[in-house]
């Protein structure tokens, strides 16, 4: 529960901007709310990555 976060949050922070994103990291408890605006390249990675059916 705790990997994507810091995967995602602690490892290279690719989040800048002075805008606020929420940003759910495959789990449904684990929301963080981003002092950020999200990239193309992040919001393409979080879809590759976390956007697929986990069924």
């Amino acid at each position: 529960m705790g990997e994507a976060r810091r995967r995602l949050g602690d490892d290279g922070t690719p989040w800048r901007g002075l805008g606020r994103s929420r940003v759910v990291t495959g789990d449904v408890d684990d929301v963080r709310v981003y002092s950020g605006v999200l990239d193309v390249s992040t919001i393409q990675q979080l879809r590759d990555n976390y956007a697929k059916p986990s069924l």
